[in-house]
Order: structure tokens, then sequence, then C-alpha cells
């Protein structure tokens, strides 16, 4: 495990690296709370520890949604992370993995997962995990380009599930093999912030990706 850079848009991205021998790669996408959070180092590992290269960009440049922020300042904070400056991030991040696989699996978080779903409609990734993005256009689902596994908590006060059942329909009707998976009595972030007594769902979610990460590359 180290600490890695690459360069984007003239400017150096910072990254969290766990190498293995594996030809298959995952780019990990964190959630507001940054690349550096325990949580999202521990999940980096349980990944590689399963047989992939997994490299965690620091896609905030340094500037995460703090723990204990002032969320009225929310959405101004986020603002300041354009779309396209993350996407090039991306990209790029995507080309520095590739160095290293022949195979790359995106996998997001919450915000991440928003991420994911808008890399999976690039010609760059080979498949898509998107655990409980909470700003994804369903009609966006036509533009998809690689197979998708979708994860949500049927009790996420963030995203209501009227929300998720919308985004299930137009993910069936994509052009892409897809999964979506509802675990009926979890809330938000359940997969890689688990609560206490989340750690059953919490371990279901990973087997069942794991698997299906297995059948797609």
């Amino acid at each position: 495990m180290a600490e890695v850079t690459y360069p984007s848009e003239n400017q150096i991205v910072n990254a969290y690296l766990a190498e293995s021998e594996s030809d298959k790669g995952i780019l990990l996408f964190h959630d507001i709370f940054g690349y550096q959070l325990p949580e999202m180092r521990k999940f980096a590992d349980l990944l590689n520890a399963a047989g992939y290269v997994v490299l965690l960009p620091d896609l905030y440049r340094g500037n995460p949604w703090p723990l204990d922020a002032d969320w009225s300042n929310h959405e101004t904070w986020r603002q300041s992370h354009s779309p396209h400056r993350v996407m090039q991030d991306v990209i790029n991040a995507n080309l520095s993995l590739r160095s290293r696989v022949d195979k790359v699996v995106s996998i997001g978080f919450c915000w991440g997962g928003d991420v994911t779903f808008n890399f999976a409609q690039t010609e760059h990734c080979d498949a898509a995990v998107i655990c409980y993005g909470t700003r994804m256009n369903a009609s966006d689902t036509a533009k998809l380009k690689c197979p998708v596994l979708a994860i949500f908590g049927g009790a996420d006060p963030v995203i209501p599930i009227d929300q998720v059942d919308q985004f299930a329909d137009a993910l069936a009707q994509s052009p892409v093999e897809s999964e979506l998976r509802i675990f009926a009595d979890a809330g938000h972030a359940f997969v890689h912030r688990p609560q206490p007594d989340g750690q059953d769902n919490a371990q279901q979610a990973l087997d069942e990706m794991l698997q299906w990460l297995s059948k797609q590359i």
C-alpha cells in the first residue's frame, strides 16, 4: 500500500495505491469525506486482498467535506468541484491504473457513486459498481456503455425509495447488462461505513460485489 501521484490537467493528483500481481484493476471513488477517510482505505485493502490492484484517487484535490462542517455551506463547497475537472482526474487516474493492469472496474460510494455512473457512460470503463449514488439522472442510464451493478439501502434517508425504484426501472431498460440490489433494512453508506449493527449487510454486499466482478473481468 502506498501514496502515489499522477498528472492531470497540468496538476499532480494524490492517490492511494494497493498493489498486487493481478492484471485486474479497480478505480475506487470516495464519498464526500475524501480519499484519506480510514474507511475508504480499509475498503481499498479489502478489494486488494480479493485480488485486485486498487487505485483510490483524491478527486477533491485536498479539499474534502470536513466531518464537522456546517451543512448549510455544503452546496457551495460541492460546486467548487466542477464535474469537468473531476472527470478529467478520473480519466487520467484510469490511464495511470491501466499502465499496471489490462481491465479496469469502477466502484464508487455516494458522491463517488455518481462519479462512477458518469464514468460508466464513457468508453474507458469495463464494468461499474454504483453504491447509493445520490444525484444520478435516471434517463442517463440510456448512455451507459459497460455492465453495471447498483447497490442501495432500502432504509436510506438520503435517497428516497421511490427514487431508487425510478432508477431501477430505467436501468432495466438500459443498453447494458445490469443488476440492482436493495438491502431492505440498510441505511446510507452501509457498504463502506457500516454501523455496528450493519456488519452483516456490509459483508453480504461485499461478497455479492466480488462475485459479480468475477463474472465481468
